[in-house]
């Protein structure tokens, strides 16, 4: 007998834990709580993107729109002159033919766009020579932004105009199909933010971005 009168361990009707059930319950709450952090983590990923891919759009059809504005001047004739493509967009080379539908764009075709929203967004048409902008145009490397217009400038802008040959008797070179390709830094693939990285073929398709195809008409009447 325990000469106290007092007893050691549990009764039934006590209630209590022992070391290896707190244990386990430990192991189980972490477990839920890293499932519940890795959750977050995708969600704001997944936000993050989708925000950067809306403003990308916004970017292309900003494009299209601004280059559908300027074909307006691309006349049949003016003062009994035929206005040229190029005299209206001297930094986009005209391709023959146009790609099949459902082809792969020529890398080697793809070039710079050098100008949107009144801004300057390239040094020059040369594909390496684009420069990061915001949705605003703005960018960084121009020199000429301030820097709080810089927010976001992570977008590059490449283009490529084929001249698409209509069937006869329909007017020839009246036609172009332009596509934009909007294009931003991709952290995903450990390969950072820098441009050099991405200039390559195959390196380059594998970046975020969005394309917009449109139509250019040659018009016969202003």
């Amino acid at each position: 007998m325990n000469p106290g009168g007092r007893r050691y361990g549990r009764s039934g009707d006590e209630k209590g834990f022992t070391l290896i059930e707190l244990m386990v319950s430990l192991v189980v709450m972490t477990l839920g709580l890293f499932s519940v952090i890795h959750l977050q983590v995708v969600t704001v990923r997944g936000h993050a993107y989708a925000r950067e891919r809306t403003q990308a759009t916004q970017i292309a059809l900003g494009v299209a729109e601004e280059m559908r504005s300027q074909a307006k001047g691309w006349l049949a004739k003016r003062d009994g002159v035929k206005v040229a493509f190029n005299s209206l967009f001297p930094d986009i080379v005209l391709i023959t033919p146009a790609p099949a539908v459902g082809d792969q764009l020529d890398f080697a075709d793809l070039r710079s766009l050098t100008k949107y929203a009144g801004q300057e967004i390239a040094a020059d048409a040369d594909f390496i020579n684009a420069w990061r902008i915001n949705t605003y145009g703005y960018s960084p490397d121009s020199g000429t932004a301030l820097p709080v217009q810089w927010v976001g400038a992570i977008y590059r802008v490449h283009c490529v105009a084929h001249r698409v040959n209509l069937p006869l008797p329909a007017p020839q070179n009246t036609l172009v199909r332009v596509t934009v390709i909007v294009s931003w830094d991709n952290k995903d693939h450990g390969e950072g933010t820098d441009w050099a990285n991405w200039v390559g073929e195959d390196n380059f398709w594998r970046r975020h971005m969005v394309t917009k195809t449109f139509y250019l008409y040659r018009t016969s009447t202003f």
